[in-house]
């Protein structure tokens, strides 16, 4: 019972915003949100990189910052699973 049945909204026309970036009215959260989306399909990766390699099923949490070094130890890889030509 919290949706109303009717809602009416209304726009502004020609409302600039000088106070925001490019005079957008849509910065702050929608960014922060979205930053964090790199490191969850990191995470993503590292999990399932370590299912197929067989370095167990445990979930693996990575923070940030997650760097090379620290994916590559999450993912459990050691230099002689690399193959140089």
């Amino acid at each position: 019972m919290d949706i109303p049945i009717e809602l009416n909204v209304c726009l502004l026309k020609n409302s600039p915003n000088p106070v925001g970036i490019l005079s957008s009215k849509a910065v702050g959260e929608p960014p922060l949100a979205l930053g964090c989306v790199g490191l969850f399909a990191a995470e993503q990766a590292v999990n399932t990189a370590r299912k197929q390699l067989g370095n167990g099923n445990d979930y693996q949490l990575l923070a940030a910052p997650a760097t090379v070094d620290v994916i590559q130890q999450s993912v459990g890889l050691t230099p002689s699973m690399f193959k140089f030509k």
